[in-house]
């Protein structure tokens, strides 16, 4: 594999990409802990695909709503009236991810990986299983608590040779 193959430590971008968006645009306190296979009962989720040169990938986020509703009203500076809630939960969990995707893209390019973003999808259930990496796959699946509610996030990119 060509050096220009070789991706930088996923775990430290996306460690500080989290910390970037939850701390700086979400005021939250929180603390990594190890990822475990998935455990969030009806989360909120959403993944966005990345593609740069000789490589793809995606970045998938998954909240507990417990968690999600006092995002969202951060998000919009006042509580979400209820018929409106599912919808605006669905719209939090890809402007999460779409700003996780972001700080993630703009550290790879830092590192001499300049990559493109997807447009955020939450049409599907983005479960994040752990330890699915295959061959050639560079893969960084991890949880955060804030106030006591989990977040994951999942950053899974690949060399394609092209």
């Amino acid at each position: 594999m060509s050096d220009s193959n070789v991706l930088p430590d996923l775990a430290e971008l996306a460690a500080n990409a989290v910390r970037d968006v939850l701390q700086i645009q979400f005021k939250l306190q929180f603390k990594q802990e190890a990822a475990a296979q998935s455990s969030l009962d009806n989360p909120v989720s959403a993944q966005v695909a990345i593609h740069g040169s000789g490589m793809e990938g995606a970045v998938s986020v998954q909240v507990a709503r417990s968690l999600a509703v006092p995002m969202l009203e951060t998000m919009l500076g006042a509580p979400c009236p209820p018929d409106e809630l599912e919808p605006a939960l669905q719209d939090l969990a890809r402007e999460l991810c779409n700003m996780l995707a972001g700080r993630f893209g703009a550290y790879l390019a830092e590192a001499g990986h300049p990559v493109d973003l997807g447009i955020p999808d939450s049409s599907a259930n983005n479960v994040i299983p752990a330890d699915e990496a295959s061959t050639g796959t560079d893969q960084f699946h991890g949880r955060w608590v804030c106030d006591g509610q989990p977040l994951e996030a999942k950053f899974d990119f690949r060399t394609t040779h092209r």
